[in-house]
C-alpha cells in the first residue's frame, strides 16, 4: 500500500497475517531496491554467543523500528531503534533514533527480535546491525556489524486462516447434489486452504468439497419435510502452512443453512 510511515503497514487490513511474499535472509538485511509502496516484517530470535552491554542499529528506506523483546517472548518486544525518514543502507549515524541505548544480553539465551519497515517510492532497504562483545571486523577489532544469520534462528510467521459465521439460505425443495454457497476464509495468497464439516451436520445432509469450500446438499430430506429449519454447522479450515515452510494453522466458524 500507499506511505511511507510504518503505521501505513500495520494498518493495512492484510498486516499481519497476509503477507503475499515471502523470503528467507542469510542475514538481517533485506534486498534493495524491490519495489514501491510496499511494507515488510523480518522476524527472527536472536542468540548471542558472549555475555554483555550490546547497542542496536537499523538503517532503512524509507520509515522503519527495531524491536527487541528481553526474552524469546515476542508479547514483550519494544521499540528500541527507528528510522524517523530514511538513509543510505548500512548507514548507522543518520540520525541520532537509529541507535538503541545500551542493552543486557547473555549467551545462549535466546531473545526476539523485529524489524518493521515501510517503503513509499524510490530505493528501499532495511538492515539491522549491532555492536558489543565478540562483535569484531576483519581485523578483529571490534566493529558495528549487520547480524549474521548464525546468531539468528527461523520464527514461526504462520498465522491461523480467518473464518466468521456465516448464514447460507436454502430452499425448501433444493434438489440432492445442488450446491448451497462457499464458506468464505482469509489467509496469505501463499497458502493453499482445505475445509471439512466437523460438528452439525445431522444425517450427514450436506458436504464441503474441501479445496474450494463449496457445501451442496446430499440428503434434503429432513429440508423438504420442514422437521428442521436451520442447520448450524461447524466448518474447519486449515491452511498449508505457507505451502510446507511452518507447522499449518486451523480455525472454525459456523455456517447457518
Amino acid at each position: 500500500g500507499s506511505g511511507n510511515a510504518v503505521s501505513d503497514l500495520t494498518s493495512n487490513p492484510a498486516y499481519p497475517g497476509r503477507p503475499d511474499a515471502l523470503e528467507a535472509l542469510s542475514s538481517f538485511a533485506s534486498p534493495t531496491d524491490v519495489a514501491d509502496n510496499y511494507g515488510s516484517r523480518i522476524r527472527a530470535y536472536l542468540t548471542p554467543t558472549a555475555s554483555g552491554t550490546n547497542r542496536f542499529f537499523i538503517s532503512s528506506d524509507d520509515n522503519s523500528s527495531l524491536l527487541l523483546s528481553g526474552n524469546d517472548d515476542p508479547s514483550g518486544a519494544v521499540r528500541v531503534a527507528y528510522v524517523p525518514g530514511w538513509t543510505e543502507p548500512n548507514a548507522w549515524t543518520t540520525s541520532a533514533q537509529q541507535m538503541s541505548g545500551p542493552i543486557n544480553l547473555v549467551a545462549d539465551q535466546r531473545y526476539y527480535i523485529e524489524a518493521l519497515h515501510k517503503e513509499g517510492g524510490g530505493g528501499d532497504h532495511v538492515e539491522v546491525a549491532w555492536a558489543g562483545p565478540g562483535i569484531v571486523d576483519a581485523n578483529n577489532l571490534p566493529a558495528t556489524n549487520i547480524i549474521a544469520g548464525s546468531f539468528l534462528t527461523p520464527f514461526d510467521i504462520n498465522y491461523p486462516p480467518q473464518i466468521s459465521s456465516q448464514i447460507l439460505p436454502v430452499s425448501a425443495s433444493i434438489p440432492n447434489g445442488t450446491a448451497v454457497g462457499r464458506v468464505l476464509a482469509l489467509d496469505s495468497p501463499l497458502d493453499t486452504l482445505s475445509f471439512q464439516i466437523v460438528g452439525g451436520n445431522t444425517n450427514d445432509l450436506f458436504r464441503i468439497e474441501p479445496a474450494s469450500g463449496v457445501i451442496s446438499v446430499l440428503d434434503n430430506s429432513l429440508i423438504a419435510s420442514g422437521s428442521m429449519m436451520s442447520f448450524p454447522l461447524s466448518v474447519a479450515v486449515q491452511d498449508s502452512g505457507y505451502g510446507g515452510l511452518y507447522p499449518v494453522r486451523s480455525a472454525q466458524g459456523t455456517v447457518t443453512i
